[in-house]
C-alpha cells in the first residue's frame, strides 16, 4: 500500500476540460493542484485530440450567444499568456436547406441582438466570394466573420503547460480507479498512489459517468464514436485559412468543414454520425458507411476538394440525455464538480474549464451554466 498523499485540489482528466480547470486552479486556488491522467498528455482515445475545431458566435439561444462571445475574448487572452494563436479567426459560413431561410434569418437576428455582425448571403454570393464552395445558387447562407478555428491539440497543450507554470503538478499514466468519500475530501486511488483531496474536479469525458457512480451519482450518458476525415491536398494554400471559411452544411444530417491548417489537410465530418461504445470497448478502426457520407458531403459542398485519399480518425462523444453540457456539483458532494462537453463544448473550454475551478472551490461560479445543471431544460446538441 503507497502512502496517502494529501492535496487541496485534485483534477481527472488532462483533456481540454480537465487541462483548462487546471490552469484556472493553479491560477487562482490556494493551495496544491494535482492533475491525473490515465495515458499520456495529448493522447488520441477520449474527445479533444485532433488539430482543430470550429468556434461560432451563432446560436439558437441568446445565452448560448453570449457565452460564446465570451468564450472568444477568453481564447484570445490564453492565447497571449500561452505566446501563441489559438483561435485563427478564418469566418464560418452555414448553409441551411432549400426553403430554410427563416432558419438563417433567426440566428443573424440573435448575434445582431447581440451586438455582431453576420452576412446573410444565397449560394450564388457565397461562391462570387469563396469559389471553392459548390454549393447551388438559391442556398440560404450565414456567414459569420469573427467564427473561425480553434487550434485543438496546440490549445489543450497550452492549458496543460499554463497550469504547470502555475505550480500544477500534472501526473500522466495515472488512471484512477476508484473515489471514496474520506469525511470532508475523498480518497483518490489510482494504481501507483492515492490522494486524499479537499476538491475535485471530474472532466473525464467518456470515462465520467463510471468514476460519478462511485460518489452514488447516476449520470445518463451515451458514449458514441465519431470520425473526422482528412483531405491531403497538393496546394494546401488553395484552402488555407486566410482565403477559405469553415463550413457548416444544416439538414436532416449536419456535416462541418475546416480550411487546411497544414500539413493534414482538409478536415470534415459528420456531427453525431457515430455508432454507440463503451469507453473501453471502442475500436480505431475506420466506419466505411460514415467515410462515404462525409465524402459525398464535401464533394457537393466543396467539390475541388477530395484530391487524395482520405484518411479517418476516430474521437468518443459523451453525450446527455438532452445533448446540452453537464456542468455542475455532485449531489451531496460540493467539493466534487463534473463536466460532460457532449461534443460541442471544446468551442467554450476557457469559460467551461473556469466554472470548474470555481465549483470546486467555492460551490458557484459567475460563468452563466446554470443551465448545464443536472436540474435542467430538455435541449438537443447542434453541429460542432
Amino acid at each position: 500500500m503507497s502512502p496517502v498523499r494529501d492535496v487541496d485540489h485534485l483534477v481527472v482528466g488532462l483533456g481540454v476540460l480537465g487541462s483548462a480547470a487546471a490552469y484556472r486552479l493553479a491560477s487562482e486556488a490556494a493551495g496544491t493542484v494535482v492533475a491525473l491522467e490515465q495515458h499520456e498528455p495529448g493522447h488520441a482515445h477520449g474527445s479533444s485530440h485532433g488539430d482543430s475545431r470550429l468556434f461560432r458566435l451563432a446560436h439558437e439561444s441568446p445565452a448560448d450567444v453570449a457565452l460564446a462571445r465570451a468564450a472568444y475574448d477568453a481564447w484570445l487572452a490564453v492565447g497571449a499568456e500561452a505566446g501563441e494563436e489559438l483561435l485563427v479567426e478564418s469566418g464560418v459560413v452555414s448553409f441551411f436547406p432549400l426553403g430554410a431561410a427563416a432558419e438563417a434569418d433567426r440566428l443573424a437576428a440573435g448575434l445582431a441582438d447581440a451586438g455582431e455582425t453576420s452576412e446573410r448571403l444565397d449560394g450564388r454570393a457565397v461562391r462570387e466570394r469563396w469559389p471553392a464552395f459548390g454549393v447551388p445558387d438559391d442556398v440560404p447562407a450565414l456567414f459569420e466573420p469573427r467564427a473561425g478555428v480553434v487550434r485543438a491539440d496546440r490549445a489543450v497543450a497550452a492549458f496543460a503547460r499554463l497550469a504547470a507554470d502555475h505550480g500544477a503538478e500534472l501526473v500522466p499514466h495515472a488512471p484512477v480507479r476508484r473515489i471514496a468519500p474520506d469525511g470532508e475530501r475523498y480518497l483518490v486511488h489510482t494504481d501507483d498512489a492515492t490522494y486524499r483531496a479537499a476538491r475535485v474536479v471530474l472532466a473525464a469525458g467518456a470515462w465520467t459517468a463510471a468514476l460519478a457512480a462511485d460518489l452514488g451519482l447516476d449520470l445518463e450518458v451515451r458514449v458514441t464514436q465519431e470520425q473526422v476525415v482528412y483531405f491531403p491536398q497538393e496546394d494546401p494554400e488553395r484552402f488555407a485559412p486566410a482565403v477559405q471559411p469553415g463550413w457548416i452544411r444544416y439538414g436532416a444530417e449536419a456535416f462541418y468543414g475546416f480550411p487546411d491548417l497544414g500539413p493534414t489537410g482538409v478536415k470534415a465530418a459528420q456531427h453525431l454520425g457515430g455508432f454507440d461504445v463503451t469507453a473501453d470497448t471502442r475500436t480505431y478502426d475506420p466506419d466505411p458507411a460514415n467515410l462515404d457520407r462525409v465524402v459525398a458531403a464535401v464533394r457537393d459542398v466543396l467539390p475541388g476538394v477530395p484530391s487524395g485519399p482520405p484518411r479517418t480518425v476516430s474521437c468518443l462523444y459523451a453525450l446527455t440525455s438532452d445533448g446540452e453540457f453537464l456542468v455542475d456539483t455532485v449531489p451531496g458532494h460540493p467539493g466534487v464538480a463534473l463536466a460532460i462537453g457532449c461534443g460541442h463544448g471544446f468551442k467554450f473550454a476557457p469559460l467551461l474549464g473556469q466554472a470548474l475551478a470555481d465549483l470546486a472551490q467555492h460551490g458557484s461560479t459567475g460563468v452563466d451554466v446554470g443551465r448545464f445543471s443536472l436540474v435542467r431544460r430538455g435541449s438537443g446538441g447542434d453541429a460542432e
